[in-house]
C-alpha cells in the first residue's frame, strides 16, 4: 500500500512537470494573456481551459470518473482525492486550471514540445517529489531552478515560476527551449479567440507531413488537404452544449470557396442517403447536428460553426468510449 501511494504522487508529477500523462497550460491569471512574447509564432499550439470545463455536467461527470480511478489505482481504500492531496500538497481536481502545448518543428514535435502548466496559488510538493524520478537532476540558472529527468528515455526539462500571483509549470524536451520559453524566446501562441466560457483551442500554422502522407497521393481526402495552409479549433460551453467553430485557412480564395463547395456537397449526399438509413438512431443522431451546421467563406477563410448538445457528447461517451458516465 505504501508503494502504491508514493508511486501515485509522483505519476502526478510527471504528467504536470514533465510531460508524461496528459500534456497538461497557462492558468487562472492568464485566460486572455499570451504565454511568451516573442514574434515567432510556433506551428502548433493547444489551450485547455480545465477551469471551465469543471464547470460542464461532463466535466463533473469526468472528474468523479477521475477521482474512482485514482481511488482504485490506491488499492480501493479510504478517501483517494484526500490522499492524492496529502501527497501533491494541493488537490489538482482544484488547482489545474489550464495548459498551453506548443510545438515548434513540423518534422519532429516531440523534440520541440514545450508545455506551461497553470496551477493556483501553489505547487505543493512538487520539486520534493521530483526527487523520485528516474534520473533526476537539477541546476540553478538564474533565478530559477530547472528540474530534468528521463521521459521514455529522453532527458526533459522542467522548472516553476510565478506570474500574476499564481504558480506555472514551465517544462520542455530540451534545456534551450526551456530557456527560451523562460527568455520569452519560445514563440508566441497565436491571437486566438478568448472568453470565459472558451475550453480548448487549437492552431496549427502548418499541417503535420505524416497527414499529408496518410491518405495517399490519389485519395480525395489528401486533395482537400493540400488546399489547407493553417487551421483553427475553438470549443466553448453554453448552457447544455458546446459549440464547435473550425476555421480553415486555404492557399488562395479559390480553393477556399472550394473547400466550402466540397462541405456543402457532402452534406448533400448525407441528405441523399436517408431515406436508406433513417431507422438507423446514431445515423439520424449526427446527420440533424451536420443539417444545423454554419458554413461561411471570406477571402481565403472557410468556417464551419455548430452547437453539439451536451448529451449527444455523453451518449458517445458512453456507447463508444465505453466510459462509465
Amino acid at each position: 500500500m505504501a508503494l502504491r501511494s508514493l508511486r501515485f504522487p509522483s505519476i502526478c508529477f510527471l504528467a504536470l512537470g514533465l510531460l508524461n500523462v496528459s500534456l497538461l497550460p497557462n492558468g487562472l491569471r492568464a485566460a486572455n494573456a499570451p504565454i511568451v512574447t516573442a514574434d515567432e509564432t510556433p506551428v502548433y499550439v493547444a489551450k485547455v481551459n480545465f477551469d471551465e470545463f469543471r464547470k460542464t455536467t461532463i466535466g463533473e461527470k469526468l472528474m468523479s470518473l477521475v477521482e474512482a480511478m485514482a481511488k482504485e489505482e490506491l488499492g480501493g481504500e479510504g478517501d483517494a482525492v484526500q490522499k492524492i492531496t496529502e501527497g501533491l500538497g494541493f488537490n489538482p481536481m482544484e488547482e489545474l486550471q489550464s495548459v498551453t502545448v506548443m510545438a515548434d518543428s513540423r518534422y519532429l514535435p516531440d523534440e520541440s514540445l514545450k508545455v506551461v502548466v497553470g496551477l493556483g496559488k501553489t505547487t505543493g510538493n512538487l520539486e520534493g517529489l521530483a526527487l523520485t524520478l528516474p534520473g533526476y537532476d537539477s541546476e540553478e540558472i538564474g533565478e530559477h531552478t530547472i528540474h530534468s529527468a528521463y521521459l521514455d528515455g529522453q532527458r526533459a526539462f522542467a522548472t516553476i515560476r510565478e506570474s500574476g500571483g499564481n504558480k506555472q509549470v514551465v517544462a520542455a524536451m530540451s534545456r534551450s527551449n526551456l530557456m527560451d520559453l523562460l527568455d520569452d524566446k519560445g514563440g508566441k501562441a497565436p491571437a486566438l479567440p478568448n472568453g470565459e466560457s472558451t475550453l480548448l483551442q487549437i492552431h496549427a500554422s502548418d499541417l503535420p507531413p505524416q497527414l499529408k502522407e496518410e491518405f495517399g497521393e490519389n485519395q480525395p481526402l489528401n486533395t482537400a488537404i493540400k488546399l489547407i495552409s493553417s487551421f483553427m479549433v475553438v470549443v466553448t460551453a453554453d448552457d447544455d452544449s458546446f459549440g464547435v467553430t473550425v476555421r480553415l485557412n486555404a492557399t488562395s480564395e479559390k480553393k477556399a470557396d472550394q473547400i466550402k463547395q466540397l462541405a456543402q456537397g457532402a452534406r448533400a449526399l448525407l441528405s441523399l442517403m436517408e431515406d436508406e438509413l433513417k431507422q438507423d438512431k446514431d445515423f439520424m443522431a449526427v446527420k440533424s447536428i451536420l443539417d444545423e451546421v454554419k458554413f461561411g467563406h471570406e477571402g481565403k477563410t472557410f468556417s464551419a460553426s455548430v452547437d453539439v448538445p451536451e448529451q449527444f457528447i455523453m451518449k458517445f461517451l458512453k456507447e463508444e468510449a465505453g466510459l462509465p458516465l
